[in-house]
C-alpha cells in the first residue's frame, strides 16, 4: 500500500487536458479579479501540489493537479464561502463527472471543501496535499503582505494606510508564524518549515515598527489597488 491508501498504481490516470485547464482559467478566473485567487495563484498551487505528491508519494496525479486548479473555482463568486460553493460547482460539473468515476470525484470534491486553512480538515491524501499547497501558493513575504493588504482595502477601508499595512503584517504573523493557526494546521513538516522561514522578515520588521520595510512589501499591491479605482 502506499501511504494514502492506493495499493494500485494507476499509470495512466485521468487527468485535464492543458485545453481543459485553459477553459477552466477563462471560465472562473477573471484577470481583472482578485489577483490574489487568479491564475497566477493557481499555477503556484499546481507546482506545490506535484512537489508534495512526489514527496508524500500520492501517485493519482492526475487528480491532483484537477483539484489544484479547480480549488478556488468560486472565489469570484462567494469569496467567504468559496471552498463550500467549489465544491458544489466542481460536483455538478458535466466534463469532471466524465472524466472521473464515483470515487475519484468524491476525493476531489471533498479537497476543494476541506482545502481552507483556516476552517477545512481534510481527511484524504488528497485533501491534505491540496491544502498544504494553498498555503504554500506565495514563496515569498511580499506576496502575502500583498495579498493581505489588499484584502484590507477592499474590506477594512476605515483603517488608514499605515494600520492597513501594520494590520497586514499583525495578520501574517497571527497566522503563519510560529504557533499560528495556518502554520500549526499543516500537515507535512516540509510546509511548517517554510512557513516559518518565509515569516522571519515579516516578524522582525514588525516587531521594529519597521513601517518603511513593511511598506516595501506592499508596494507593488498599492500600485495595482490605486489603477483598480
Amino acid at each position: 500500500m502506499t501511504p494514502h491508501g492506493f495499493g494500485i498504481f494507476i499509470a495512466k490516470s485521468a487527468a485535464l487536458t492543458p485545453e481543459e485547464v485553459e477553459e477552466y482559467y477563462k471560465k472562473y478566473y477573471d484577470p481583472s479579479g482578485d489577483a490574489s485567487h487568479g491564475r497566477d495563484h493557481i499555477e503556484a498551487v499546481r507546482r506545490n501540489v506535484r512537489e508534495l505528491a512526489s514527496e508524500q508519494g500520492y501517485r493519482d496525479t492526475g487528480l491532483a493537479d484537477a483539484a489544484a486548479v479547480l480549488h478556488d473555482i468560486a472565489s469570484g463568486t462567494d469569496r467567504e464561502k468559496h471552498e463550500l460553493v467549489g465544491a458544489q460547482m466542481a460536483a455538478k460539473d458535466p466534463l469532471l463527472n466524465k472524466k472521473f468515476n464515483a470515487r475519484r470525484m468524491k476525493l476531489l470534491v471533498n479537497a476543494i471543501k476541506q482545502h481552507r486553512a483556516s476552517t477545512g480538515k481534510p481527511r484524504s491524501g488528497l485533501g491534505r496535499i491540496l491544502s498544504d499547497a494553498d498555503r504554500l501558493s506565495s514563496l515569498k513575504p511580499e506576496s502575502l503582505m500583498s495579498r493581505a493588504y489588499t484584502y484590507g482595502l477592499r474590506h477594512e477601508p476605515e483603517f488608514t494606510e499605515d494600520e492597513q499595512v501594520f494590520r497586514a503584517a499583525e495578520h501574517l504573523k497571527n497566522k503563519y508564524g510560529p504557533g499560528g493557526y495556518g502554520a500549526a494546521a499543516s500537515y507535512y513538516p516540509s510546509t511548517k518549515a517554510k512557513l516559518e522561514e518565509r515569516m522571519k522578515p515579516v516578524i522582525s520588521a514588525l516587531a521594529a515598527r519597521d513601517l518603511e520595510t513593511l511598506r516595501s512589501m506592499t508596494k507593488a499591491s498599492r500600485v495595482r489597488s490605486q489603477e483598480e479605482i
